[in-house]
């Protein structure tokens, strides 16, 4: 029977000289000799120089655009790539490539040559890619930590961020490659995190690296502390896809308990209440230009309603009472508005539209702008005293119940009115007061029951009933 050492005796003893052997001939050796078996043999030092030095050799070979001549060259290098991409699964061959003096260099050269639009697309780049992924993945603990840091602390790292940051090709591997390096440390460089948020938004379905990468971004601080100085167009993308994470339905672990998942600093918190604030001249259109955009203020706010739904959030939300204050503000000037024709604020009562809201209004910033006022206010005064007064001082009830009608671009504002009332009420005898001491002035008119020939009627003030609309004229 043969054993692993029968194996690498018999590569040793055939290998070709890697400096002056042809091209065709290391090349067949290679897709001959280089089998399954023999790459999960013992380490070798004579089969990795082999496999070392027939790359140095390669490098001789590109020209001045970067073109290897002759054609038969990629052929070898793509199959030198192969090869080592899984030799260098032995963790031993991984310790021995990265103590050798010209790795370094030999391997800048090579991403240098390989990392450009010409040579991006090549398979032979993308086993590039997966060689320094697998080195990476080999070993204990200590092994990959030492690779990781090996590299990081090299040129090769500002080569490996240039493909991806490129479009050079093989996003999937060099997107994992990105995480694999930087999934220990917090993400610093603008330039990285705009194209890590701009490809997620397109590629979020088929690379989970991107994924694992925005998250990254979204739970550490330096995003949030350096976030005006972001592109808007990153900054919309990055709050899109931060929603799309933090509404996900939670995971639930092997023991049957959800995930609680990591949590978002209190930067993060204090950055988007600050930004909120500083939105009215968006939302209101006071200014020609402001610092945000209108969909940028939607997802702000978008977001800030849903932490306010977190135990985790809610009690650093609640100790910020401008947050209470901005947010009524906005919902009182957003009602008022509202009140007046054709404005972007103004209901829509349609029953076709309230049942199914086309794409067209979906995508208006203001689709669910004041709902998510209503359950943001509701939430920050959920058992809490000082905030559920603050809103009675900012006379915020009369608005809240004045929210309770059908609106087909703020769905489920009637049942967000409903439970903020009854946050505010709850325990506090005051804001109580203020709605039993409410009197009815009339009725409303309702473009709903106008679709079916109904309008409300009221006799002697005292009750309220549906009748023909034809028999009120």
């Amino acid at each position: 029977m043969e054993t692993d050492t029968d194996v690498k005796d018999s590569i040793n003893t055939s290998l070709p000289d890697p400096r002056t052997a042809e091209w065709p001939t290391i090349t067949e050796w290679l897709k001959s000799e280089f089998t399954p078996k023999a790459l999960n043999c013992e380490f070798s030092e004579t089969i990795t120089n082999f496999l070392f030095e027939t790359i140095c050799r390669t490098l001789n070979h590109f020209n001045w655009y970067n073109c290897l001549e002759p054609a038969t060259v990629a052929d070898t290098l793509t199959e030198t790539l192969k090869a080592l991409r899984l030799y260098i699964t032995n963790e031993k061959v991984a310790i021995y490539l990265l103590e050798l003096p010209d790795f370094y260099v030999t391997m800048d050269l090579l991403m240098k040559c390989l990392f450009t639009k010409r040579n991006g697309p090549e398979v032979h780049t993308k086993y590039l890619l997966q060689f320094f992924l697998n080195m990476l993945s080999s070993g204990d603990a200590h092994q990959k930590m030492y690779a990781k840091e090996k590299i990081k602390r090299h040129e090769l790292f500002k080569n490996i961020q240039l493909i991806f940051c490129n479009e050079f090709g093989h996003l999937y591997e060099a997107s994992a490659l990105v995480y694999n390096l930087l999934s220990d440390s917090e993400i610093d460089d603008p330039e990285l995190i705009g194209h890590i948020v701009m490809y997620y938004s397109d590629n979020y379905k088929t690379n989970e690296f991107l994924g694992f990468l925005v998250e990254n971004i979204i739970f550490g601080s330096y995003m949030w502390n350096n976030y005006a100085m972001m592109p808007t167009d990153v900054r919309v993308s990055l709050l899109s896809s931060m929603r799309d994470i933090l509404m996900c339905p939670p995971t639930i672990e092997e023991s049957g308990e959800p995930y609680e998942g990591r949590k978002l600093p209190d930067i993060c918190l204090n950055a988007l209440a600050k930004m909120l604030q500083e939105s009215h001249t968006v939302v209101f259109q006071v200014a020609e230009s402001g610092i945000f955009s209108e969909e940028e203020v939607s997802r702000i706010l978008e977001l800030l309603a849903h932490l306010s739904s977190d135990d985790k959030y809610l009690p650093f939300l609640q100790n910020d009472k401008n947050l209470l204050i901005n947010a009524g503000v906005l919902l009182i000037n957003a009602h008022r508005l509202g009140k007046q024709k054709n404005n972007v604020f103004s209901p829509v009562q349609k029953l076709s539209e309230i049942q199914m809201p086309g794409d067209e209004l979906r995508r208006n910033p203001v689709f669910g702008f004041k709902a998510d006022l209503v359950r943001l206010i509701g939430n920050l005064c959920w058992k809490n005293k000082k905030m559920q007064d603050l809103a009675r001082e900012a006379e915020l009830i009369p608005v809240l119940l004045d929210c309770c009608n059908m609106d087909a671009k703020n769905p489920f504002i009637i049942q967000w009115a409903i439970l903020a009332i009854r946050n505010l009420c709850e325990q506090n005898n005051e804001n109580q007061t203020i709605i039993s001491s409410l009197t009815q002035r009339g009725v409303v008119s309702s473009e709903i029951l106008e679709e079916f020939g109904l309008t409300l009627h009221t006799e002697e003030s005292i009750s309220i009933g549906m009748i023909n609309l034809d028999l009120n004229k």
